[in-house]
């Protein structure tokens, strides 16, 4: 008839110090006095709150108690054991002490992943798009660095002709994809932010999001914009002069 009880469980009880004290089943017994055949249970303890839910959930009132259940065994498994090995030792002393129950096991990590089930999918899928939306843009960029660099052909063959170096030729060609890029993180922070906030609402525990994320994010893509354009600039940059502008 003993029980453990979480601090949550203790809060909404309304007891500071409730060991000792004893309730019945799904009820505070010193409310309902009047329940004689109720079976009641003495805290014994209170345990620190942990999620026994999904985090969805704020975490609730638990109580913990010994079930006379001879049905099932919890078994608390080392990382470096070897799982097969092991399944199959309990199996064969499943098998000798409860020959006439069969013997089915589940890992407890594999029911709490269940409850996540929907987030990985979510994850999965955006994982994906954001692999196609990052090909797709280089794909884009390097056709703006080609069209680009061959459109002002000339303009760079004068410049180098006039002393300007290869960065420099290279930065006249990457500033105005800067700036696209700048404007783009201008639209996709605050859009992104509003979002994932609604998202993260869903949850009772979640993390934070902070700048540095948005920062680190815009550090990423503008490298992997330059690395796309970098090539095609770079081409420009160092094509002879003289051949581009032979014929004028």
């Amino acid at each position: 008839s003993a029980i453990i009880i979480n601090e949550a469980g203790a809060k909404l009880l309304g007891w500071e110090d409730p060991i000792g004290k004893k309730i019945g089943y799904g009820m505070d017994i010193e409310a309902q006095p009047n329940k004689p055949s109720m079976t009641l249970h003495t805290i014994i303890g209170v345990v620190a709150d942990f999620n026994f839910a999904s985090l969805h959930e704020p975490i609730g009132g638990l109580a913990i108690y010994l079930d006379e259940s001879t049905s099932k065994t919890t078994c608390r498994i080392r990382r470096e054991t070897d799982i097969t090995a092991l399944i199959d030792f309990i199996k064969s002393k499943w098998s000798e002490f409860a020959p006439d129950q069969p013997f089915n096991y589940y890992f407890i990590s594999d029911n709490l992943n269940l409850q996540y089930g929907s987030e990985v999918r979510l994850g999965k899928i955006l994982g994906i798009f954001t692999g196609l939306a990052f090909f797709v843009s280089c794909l884009g960029l390097f056709g703006l660095a080609l069209f680009a660099s061959a459109n002002r052909k000339k303009e760079i063959g004068l410049r180098k002709v006039n002393g300007s170096g290869i960065f420099q030729i290279i930065w006249l060609l990457s500033a105005d994809f800067t700036r696209l890029i700048i404007i783009s993180l201008l639209i996709a922070c605050p859009v992104s932010y509003f979002i994932m906030s609604r998202w993260l609402e869903n949850f009772a525990f979640h993390t934070n999001i902070t700048f540095l994320i948005f920062v680190v994010t815009g550090l990423v893509s503008y490298l992997i914009a330059m690395a796309t354009i970098g090539y095609q600039s770079y081409r420009a940059a160092t094509a002879n002069p003289a051949d581009t502008l032979r014929n004028e």
